[in-house]
């Protein structure tokens, strides 16, 4: 119903603003999706989205906008490299419980903020960056309004297609009993250490591709 409404709305009633508010919010819903992953389902309060969200938007950004490669290029890069600091950092700060792993990961974003505030030359500082180019999809370059906002939404529409299978399968089942009770879930021989760095490794992805859709709609 509310995809429906959605719809029904940027087709009837959207004024180009409305459109433009439209594509905005399905790059954040994008985001939420992955938080959902690793929170909802896996009870850690990751404070380190956000840096994957921008991880993601200067890995695109900045092949989009120096090196000249397009969107289909930089789209896998910006979800590959939150995935493998989230890999790399997932390892020691999971061991952490409750708060403690909350503020690990608000180090790890505080960390990310100060070198994209304090390298001017790659990231453009405080300044961001310009010139990164639109979306192109099989050389089409994606015009604002209408078109942009279908294309943001069928990402959305993909990944939250991917996350309903994976909460309602098997592997959302055993994240959720983690979730509840780790002792329990460890003693059924499910890998808790396993199944909490591939909940916050994947949501880092989900965090990453929206992070690169909000940079090349910022045109």
């Amino acid at each position: 119903m509310m995809v429906a409404g959605l719809g029904a709305y940027a087709l009837l009633y959207a004024s180009p603003y409305g459109l433009r508010v439209l594509t905005v919010a399905g790059g954040y819903a994008l985001a939420a999706l992955g938080f959902q992953i690793v929170f909802g389902l896996g009870g850690a309060l990751s404070l380190a989205h956000g840096a994957f969200f921008g991880i993601g938007a200067y890995a695109t950004g900045i092949l989009g906008s120096q090196w000249g490669w397009g969107f289909a290029a930089t789209f896998p890069v910006s979800l590959l490299v939150p995935l493998l600091l989230a890999l790399l950092v997932g390892l020691p700060v999971l061991r952490l419980e409750s708060h403690y792993f909350a503020l690990a990961t608000l180090g790890i974003a505080q960390v990310v903020h100060l070198l994209a505030v304090n390298s001017p030359g790659l990231t453009g500082g405080a300044n961001g960056l310009p010139g990164v180019p639109g979306i192109v999809l099989f050389g089409w370059a994606v015009p604002r309004g209408l078109p942009l906002a279908a294309v943001v939404w069928s990402f959305v529409a993909l990944g939250g297609l991917l996350a309903w299978r994976l909460a309602r399968g098997r592997w959302g089942r055993a994240l959720t009993l983690v979730r509840d009770d780790p002792l329990a879930a460890g003693t059924l021989g499910l890998d808790v250490g396993g199944l909490r760095l591939a909940a916050f490794a994947l949501s880092a992805v989900y965090a990453g591709a929206a992070g690169a859709l909000a940079v090349h709609t910022q045109r």
